[in-house]
């Protein structure tokens, strides 16, 4: 049997993250603040909301992901931020047509803007990050979520 639909979709995004060139090789899944590496990416699930049920049969469900960029601070940690969060938006955006996203991924889309960066730690492990947030449509078998 397949994993539940919301899994093969977070383990497909963390596949598109681990290709980005600026943090990539250090993208994991669910981890509180990145400080293994001078940039870095975190995959985070968020709300899972039903949007149309038809009949008894299938829905379409709205899933969000949350993408977070890290970085050591320094002086160019803005600079580092938004190259990470560029790579992001490419790679997202990418997979939604052609890099491997399953066939019942509907839409892919980018909320809007972005939050602050915000600062974690003291002294050389002071980390930055900020989440990229996106909007995930697919559909799946009411009888089986994994179908």
């Amino acid at each position: 049997m397949a994993d539940l639909k919301v899994e093969q979709i977070m383990v497909k995004v963390l596949a598109l993250m681990k290709l980005t060139a600026t943090a990539g090789a250090d993208a994991e899944r669910d981890r509180d603040v990145p400080v293994d590496s001078d940039n870095s990416i975190t995959v985070e699930q968020g709300d899972d909301q039903l949007l149309d049920a038809q009949g008894n049969v299938l829905a379409t469900s709205r899933l969000q992901v949350s993408i977070v960029a890290g970085v050591r601070k320094n002086n160019t940690y803005s600079t580092q931020i938004n190259l990470i969060r560029k790579e992001v938006h490419v790679a997202m955006m990418a997979g939604a047509q052609d890099l491997g996203l399953p066939a019942f991924v509907l839409d892919v889309m980018p909320e809007p803007g972005a939050e602050r960066p915000e600062v974690y730690g003291e002294g050389g492990k002071t980390v930055v990050k900020m989440a990229i947030n996106f909007h995930i449509d697919y559909q799946y078998l009411l009888t089986d979520a994994s179908a």
